[in-house]
């Protein structure tokens, strides 16, 4: 998002919005369930985190892999970094 000029807001959402915009700049081709899945995985950290709900291995190990699906398509979105003089 702040590649492109755009930040989210320090307040309740912030997390659902980054999400939202996943969804609607890298949803496409492989990315699609991973990105797809991002809304999930925020909601069981919020439930882990607060109400204290515990994470098994299985979803975990799943999850990583929506993760690490999800940095490489960011990263592959990302503009060219300009060229040093």
């Amino acid at each position: 998002m702040q590649a492109y000029g755009y930040r989210a807001a320090n307040r309740p959402g912030a997390h659902q919005a980054v999400g939202l915009y996943a969804e609607a700049t890298l949803a496409s081709g492989a990315a699609v369930p991973h990105v797809r899945a991002f809304d999930r995985m925020r909601q069981i950290r919020n439930r882990t985190e607060y109400d204290h709900e515990p994470i098994t291995e299985r979803l975990l190990t799943t999850d990583l892999g929506h993760a690490q699906a999800i940095v490489a398509a960011v990263e592959a979105a990302l503009p060219p970094r300009p060229s040093s003089p």
